[in-house]
């Protein structure tokens, strides 16, 4: 992953003997949109959500249903990282 293979890093990741915590649904996630596998990365991010409803992951999520056409998908995911930004700020 480090060195940029997101191929290899995905074949390793992807083994069931890993197990998907964050950091490897992060690294696989990442590693499949830099690849442009945006349904495989759309997989992975919508597991990470399980791990906190974050305005970071809700716009990733949007970027990613972009990427693959889906305009009232990413309309919502994007809504929904403004409504926790918003509350953030609020918060502060």
């Amino acid at each position: 992953y480090l060195i940029e293979d997101y191929t290899k890093a995905i074949e390793l990741l992807e083994n069931d003997v890993v197990k998907k915590e964050y950091n490897v649904l992060l690294m696989l996630s990442n590693s499949s949109i830099q690849l442009k596998r945006f349904k495989n990365a759309l997989k992975y991010l919508l597991q990470l959500q399980q791990y906190g409803d974050t305005a970071a992951i809700n716009q990733s999520i949007a970027a990613t249903y972009l990427s693959l056409g889906n305009r009232n998908a990413a309309r919502k995911y994007y809504d929904r990282a403004r409504k926790l930004i918003r509350e953030s700020d609020g918060n502060n």
